[in-house]
């Protein structure tokens, strides 16, 4: 793989992250990272890319801060946010809710399930995003990575995901009601990652392979790292803002499928 990861693990809590709410001191974070070596999630050990080292140390300097950075199609975003992961990560999963407000919190226009339980380890996504006449749409293979989990013992939690656009109809439902109007995306592919730092700390890595296609590509990739900034601070705002209301049914589960506590509403 393209980097020699697995180091010899001691994943018992240290001392300074016990210590009551909030995020640890930067020193006990920057430990706490190395000894979990998120390198061995997708990002890496699937795609090929390597962790973004130079924001993971932006993040730990400034707290509830999105960083991003671009390289050609591929974007990476990290925040560090004082929010236990558990609610970043319903917030995630949650992606029936993602176009709330038209997309005030993620920039997508439209977010369904179409294949698949919502919120479950793995479902079918279909989504578009169109703004002053341009868009896209795509559809997407969503699975968690309950290996990771396990292997990290519950210290990583993995959204990952690869477009499906080449197995759907374009002319069926519910993709007709936008393939007239918008091409899709060419190829996407990308992962989140969550990585607790503390029992009200987390470390929320987004990455995001996308070639839009036709000729707003350059546009797009121009507007890429907003749009993933967007989606760092979005998810924070819907984990406080949205996730306390009621969610009917709604079962959400950790990596691994077992349901997290209080998760139907």
């Amino acid at each position: 793989m393209r980097l020699a990861v697995l180091v010899a693990l001691s994943l018992a809590p240290c001392a300074a992250l016990a210590a009551g709410e909030g995020c640890p001191a930067e020193g006990a974070m920057r430990e706490r990272l190395a000894q979990l070596a998120p390198e061995r999630g997708a990002r890496t050990a699937q795609f090929d890319v390597a962790p973004p080292t130079e924001l993971y140390e932006r993040a730990l300097r400034e707290i509830d801060r999105s960083f991003v950075k671009r390289d050609g199609k591929t974007v990476q975003g990290v925040r560090i946010t004082e929010r236990p992961i558990e609610l970043v990560w319903k917030a995630l999963n949650d992606e029936p809710h993602h176009a709330l407000d038209d997309g005030a919190y993620v920039p997508v226009r439209h977010s369904e399930v179409v294949e698949g339980v919502a919120r479950g380890p793995s479902r079918l996504l279909f989504q578009y995003f169109k703004k002053a006449g341009i868009g896209r749409w795509w559809v997407s293979r969503v699975e968690m990575s309950p290996d990771l989990y396990r292997a990290s013992n519950g210290a990583l939690w993995e959204l990952r995901w690869h477009d499906v656009i080449d197995s759907v109809d374009p002319g069926r439902p519910p993709y007709d009601t936008v393939s007239v109007d918008m091409p899709a995306l060419e190829r996407s592919y990308g992962a989140w990652l969550l990585v607790t730092l503390g029992p009200s700390c987390t470390l929320v890595e987004y990455f995001n392979h996308t070639e839009p296609g036709g000729f707003v590509s350059l546009a797009q990739a121009l507007l890429a790292k907003s749009a993933v900034r967007d989606t760092l601070d979005g998810i924070v705002r819907l984990a406080d803002e949205h996730l306390p209301e009621p969610h009917p049914g709604a079962v959400f589960v950790r990596p691994d499928g077992t349901p997290l506590d209080d998760s139907a509403r």
